[in-house]
């Protein structure tokens, strides 16, 4: 199976990978799975939680504008910040069933995602989020296998320098 396009030069490929290998490639053709306006993609996102522990940054994405390179977001927004909370894997079937959903995306609204939290002895690093447009493209099986990715990310993280759960500064381009 093709892993689809290189990722974008100096950014990780782990999260187009989650984007080849995750959801359902047909959820966008059945009823509901899309509105009229809306089209099937997907991105992802691995975010790191900043030293101050008060956002959640954007280090490495696939299908995310240019612009939000770096995005930072409250370690308290939406889902992700359920994640950080809970400190648990979630999955959205269904965005459009979840009344606190907060787009992330600058350009879309997404209609399922998955999160994963990435740990380094029992302390929260981050997280890898992959969503798609369409509704029910992800389901508890997806979210299971997202674990997989979600524990090489975190070793890689620490074997190329990440200590103790530090994340890059906000500061740094």
């Amino acid at each position: 199976m093709p892993l689809g396009p290189p990722p974008a030069p100096g950014r990780p490929g782990l999260p187009a990978a989650t984007q080849a290998v995750l959801g359902d490639k047909g959820a966008h053709l059945r009823p509901g799975g899309l509105r009229a306006e809306e089209y099937q993609f997907t991105d992802s996102g691995i975010f790191l939680i900043t030293p101050d522990r008060h956002y959640n940054l954007l280090v490495a994405e696939h299908g995310f504008p240019p612009e939000q390179h770096r995005l930072r977001i409250p370690i308290d927004l939406g889902h992700p910040g359920q994640v950080v909370q809970h400190q648990r894997p979630l999955v959205l079937a269904n965005t459009d069933e979840s009344p606190d959903f907060r787009q992330i995306l600058k350009t879309a609204r997404m209609g399922s995602a998955v999160f994963g939290p990435l740990f380094w002895r029992g302390q929260m690093l981050g997280q890898i989020i992959t969503a798609a447009q369409a509704r029910y493209t992800y389901s508890a099986t997806d979210l299971d296998i997202l674990m997989g990715f979600v524990h090489v990310a975190a070793t890689v993280y620490i074997a190329h320098g990440g200590q103790s759960g530090s994340a890059p500064s906000c500061d740094r381009a």
